[in-house]
C-alpha cells in the first residue's frame, strides 16, 4: 500500500470549504477518520455497491460517485506534498472512477423509416453496408475486419465470429439476405468488405473511409449527419423495443460489462427471431417487431 499508508492518521481528513466538502465529510464518517489506501478502496466500493446511500435511502448515481472520487482525490493531494503519494493516488483513483454512460439523444439513433430513406438513394455498396450494420449492431471496425473464414453460413442466417474490444469474442447472427447483399456488392473473396483497390491494406477498407461515406450520404438523404455508430444505436434500440432483454442485447453488442464466457453466451443468446422481425421492419413490411412474451423471473 506504500506511500498512502504513510499519511494514515487518527485525525479526520480536513474538510474543504468548497464543493469537495460533502465528499470528504462522507468519507471521514465512513472511515472513522482513518486515511489509508484500504479505507479509500473500501469507501469507493461501498459507494458503487450501494452500501453507502443518500439520506433518503436512494443510491448514489454513477456521475455523483465520479464527482466524489475527483473531490476526495483533490482533497487528499492537498493534504500532502508527497510525489510518491500523488502517483499512488493517480493509479488508485483511476481504477475507482466509474465510467459514466450518457443516454443517447434522439439524433444519435435512427428509425427504420429513416434507414429505408437512407438506403433508397444509396449506391449498391453503401446500401448493403447500411443494412448490414443496422441488422448486426457491429462496430464499423468489427464489420470491416470480418473475413469469410469467420462466417458460418446457414440456411436463413450467417453466424459471424467477432473479436471485439479488449479481444472479447462473441457470435453474432445476421440474416442471410443482408450477408449475401454485402458479399455481392463487394465481390468478397477473402474479406467480407473486400477492398479491391488497395492491396497494401490486405483487402481491408479503412474505418475512416466508411465514416466519411455514411456521414456525407446522410446529410444529403436526411439533412443531418449520422455515423456508423448511429446504426449500432438503432440496432440496440429496435431490439429492446422488440422485447429483447438488456442482457441479451449487451451480449449481442459485445459490451464490456457482460462476461464473454461460453456459459453466459449460451444462456443469453439473442433469439434470431428478433433479428428476422427487425429485418421485416427495415423492409417496411411491419410497423414494429413483435414483442416476445417473457417469463417472470
Amino acid at each position: 500500500m506504500g506511500a498512502i499508508q504513510r499519511i494514515s492518521q487518527p485525525g479526520a481528513l480536513p474538510v474543504p470549504a468548497d464543493h469537495r466538502g460533502r465528499a470528504v465529510a462522507l468519507f471521514n464518517e465512513y472511515s472513522q477518520g482513518q486515511l489509508s489506501e484500504a479505507s479509500v478502496r473500501s469507501f469507493f466500493a461501498a459507494l458503487k455497491s450501494g452500501s453507502i446511500r443518500k439520506k433518503d435511502g436512494s443510491r448514489f448515481r454513477p456521475n455523483t460517485v465520479a464527482s466524489y472520487v475527483a473531490a476526495l482525490k483533490s482533497a487528499i493531494k492537498q493534504s500532502s506534498d508527497s510525489i510518491e503519494l500523488h502517483q499512488k493516488l493517480d493509479v488508485l483513483f483511476r481504477k475507482a472512477t466509474p465510467k459514466v454512460e450518457k443516454a443517447i439523444d434522439r439524433d444519435e439513433t435512427l428509425s427504420p423509416e429513416e434507414l429505408r430513406k437512407l438506403e433508397a438513394s444509396a449506391s449498391p455498396k453503401l446500401k448493403a453496408t447500411l443494412r448490414f450494420l443496422g441488422l448486426s449492431g457491429l462496430r464499423i471496425s468489427e464489420a470491416l475486419s470480418i473475413e469469410l473464414s469467420d462466417c458460418e453460413i446457414k440456411k436463413d442466417r450467417v453466424r459471424l465470429s467477432i473479436l471485439g474490444k479488449g479481444n472479447k469474442a462473441r457470435k453474432v447472427d445476421v440474416p442471410r439476405t443482408a450477408f449475401d447483399a454485402v458479399r455481392e456488392a463487394f465481390q468478397s473473396q477473402r474479406v467480407l468488405f473486400q477492398n479491391h483497390h488497395h492491396r497494401a491494406r490486405n483487402g481491408h477498407y479503412t474505418r475512416q473511409r466508411f465514416w466519411q461515406l455514411i456521414t456525407e450520404h446522410s446529410e444529403e438523404a436526411l439533412g443531418r449527419r449520422i455515423h456508423p455508430h448511429t446504426l449500432r444505436h438503432a440496432n440496440a434500440t429496435a431490439l429492446l423495443a422488440a422485447g429483447a432483454t438488456l442482457k441479451e442485447v449487451s451480449v449481442h453488442l459485445g459490451h464490456a460489462q457482460v462476461s464473454t464466457t461460453a456459459a453466459i453466451y449460451d444462456e443469453n443468446r439473442l433469439q434470431f427471431q428478433s433479428i428476422l422481425e427487425l429485418e421485416q421492419v427495415f423492409n417496411g413490411k411491419a410497423t414494429k417487431p413483435r414483442r416476445r412474451n417473457t417469463k417472470a423471473s
